[in-house]
């Protein structure tokens, strides 16, 4: 608990960026990896609040992923409290900017909590384990990974479910977009689903690299359709320039492997997508 308590004290006074200068230069870096490991549960929750902090100094990442700390993070994700569990992740995501530490996440076994967390009923926890997932699925071989884990229906529900939430638009549709370099890929998104939501995306969301990924993703998906399914979903993406008006928009009605979708802009109303049957 005396640990539990110098490491909140030191969150404190980590707010100012001299003092983090200091806790790296003075040492205390592995022992507060060494708190993460095994300290109490407040102890583990302030030591990674601590490393959010750190963290938020992008110079500083790579010094903390050497230092051993993604192991503990991601442990923290599988079996803390809410409060240490949204700690972690928040650390980890600052971590996951640079691909080497994608790599640590994963070998660590952080690919199939931090799904597990994009079903939390927290939205904040939502969009952290979202984000990180993103950054992992840079690389092709992680990315694979991440699909065969599931996270492929995942990352739809939580583009279907979260649709007002920016974040989470962001970053399921751009780690779908990362995830789809193989036809099989590509195919299991339009049976998880997943060309209503990410229709929806392109039509109202409010994040323009979710727009962006959402339409290169579905330019991508389409070949795989059939014949009629294609051209439609093509004529639409056509539509889909800077001068468009969506108050034009007339209403078509596809089917695209399992899904039937509809597309429609009813008078001043805002398009919305959804499956019939």
């Amino acid at each position: 608990e005396v640990k539990a308590y110098s490491a909140l004290v030191l969150g404190i006074f980590c707010q100012n960026s001299v003092y983090i200068v200091s806790l790296i230069e003075g040492g205390s870096i592995p022992e507060l990896v060494q708190l993460l490991r095994s300290g109490s549960r407040e102890g583990k929750r302030c030591a990674a609040n601590l490393f959010v902090l750190i963290c938020f100094d992008f110079g500083n990442v790579s010094i903390i992923a050497n230092a051993g700390v993604v192991p503990p993070l991601v442990e923290l994700l599988r079996a803390g409290l809410y409060k240490a569990k949204v700690s972690a992740s928040m650390a980890l995501g600052c971590l996951s900017v640079e691909s080497t530490n994608c790599s640590l996440v994963v070998e660590a076994g952080g690919i199939a909590p931090l799904l597990e967390l994009m079903e939390s009923d927290s939205k904040e926890m939502k969009a952290y384990a979202a984000c990180i997932i993103k950054d992992i699925c840079k690389k092709a071989n992680n990315a694979a990974l991440v699909a065969q884990a599931g996270g492929i229906p995942r990352l739809v529900e939580l583009l279907r479910t979260e649709n007002e939430n920016i974040f989470c638009t962001e970053y399921a549709t751009v780690a779908l977009e990362r995830i789809s370099n193989t036809r099989d890929y590509r195919m299991l998104i339009v049976h998880a689903h997943g060309l209503p939501p990410l229709i929806n995306t392109l039509i109202c969301s409010e994040s323009v690299i979710g727009k962006s990924s959402a339409k290169s993703l579905l330019f991508q998906i389409a070949p795989i359709l059939s014949d009629s399914s294609k051209k439609v979903l093509m004529y639409f993406l056509r539509l889909r320039h800077d001068d468009f008006d969506e108050h034009s928009l007339d209403q078509h009605v596809f089917e695209c492997e399992e899904s039937v979708v509809l597309v429609e802009q009813p008078g001043d109303a805002t398009p919305s997508i959804a499956r019939l049957g």
